[in-house]
């Protein structure tokens, strides 16, 4: 373009040459005056233009680059979930360790609760608040045929029951007579149970509480409580935040007062509904 223009303007300075030539007798003024700012100015418009061009061009480079991101972000998320979608497990309740809300009133009617994504995490996120679904005001409407009370610490399960849901409410699944499968080997076969419900010793403010019996804070036996502390009779029910969600963690009951037992750091509900 810039050549062209070039080019041009050197033909019309040879004919304007040719005629102040001719004229140059009556008129000895120079002409090329205009001509040279006119060229100046295309000069600059094809340096502008250029500058544009090449800014369009790394722009494009940029968005490319940019959507070639977002394109791997949202396959990534596609693929996410549609692995979740495939997990029959479906998380209805989760309670933090130190969330300050009682976990059983959360559990009943949402107190300190939110049906939040964000709030599903079984890690640490930005939700202060535990994990309440919907589904647990509307519990026997629904085809549930499993129901899974799990424990996590650092990530990681230590703990589970898997029990029968089938014509269970919100508070009778979680008992003796429905457990078909638990990390505790020895929870099935026991046949002493003074505590296995998710009121539990509300007095002591001990819930989802599975204990084997009273004696003394030394030779009481379980395997695993919610406790917030309501009345701080035992180790067991001393935290610095509550609620403390203590697990005996080898594997069978332990002694509250032995070092068989830890502290978790999410307690977490899930359901399994029946397949069509």
């Amino acid at each position: 373009m810039l050549v062209i223009l070039c080019l041009l303007f050197v033909v019309h300075i040879v004919g304007v040459h040719m005629q102040t030539t001719a004229e140059s007798k009556s008129n000895d003024c120079p002409r090329f005056d205009y001509d040279y700012k006119l060229l100046e100015r295309l000069v600059r418009i094809e340096c502008a233009q250029r500058e544009v061009e090449s800014t369009l061009a790394a722009l494009r480079e940029k968005f490319q680059t940019i959507q070639a991101d977002v394109l791997r972000i949202l396959d990534d998320i596609r693929r996410l979930m549609d692995n979740k979608s495939k997990d029959p497990w479906k998380l209805v309740f989760r309670v933090t360790a130190g969330g300050g809300t009682n976990p059983y009133y959360a559990w009943q009617n949402g107190t300190g609760t939110l049906d939040s994504d964000n709030c599903m995490m079984l890690y640490p996120s930005s939700c202060t608040k535990y994990y309440r679904n919907k589904l647990l005001d509307s519990w026997t409407n629904w085809p549930i045929e499993k129901v899974k009370f799990a424990l996590y610490k650092n990530h990681t399960q230590v703990a589970y029951i898997v029990f029968d849901g089938t014509g269970s409410d919100m508070e009778s699944w979680f008992s003796k007579q429905r457990v078909v499968a638990s990390s505790w080997s020895d929870i099935i076969e026991s046949n002493q149970m003074l505590y296995f419900s998710i009121q539990g010793d509300s007095l002591r403010g001990r819930y989802f509480f599975i204990h084997e019996a009273y004696g003394g804070c030394n030779v009481d036996v379980g395997w695993t409580v919610a406790a917030f502390g309501i009345q701080v009779s035992c180790s067991i029910d001393s935290h610095a935040s509550y609620p403390g969600l203590v697990y005996a963690k080898n594997g069978t009951k332990a002694l509250y007062s032995s070092q068989g037992y830890g502290v978790a750091d999410v307690l977490a509900v899930y359901v399994k509904l029946q397949e069509e």
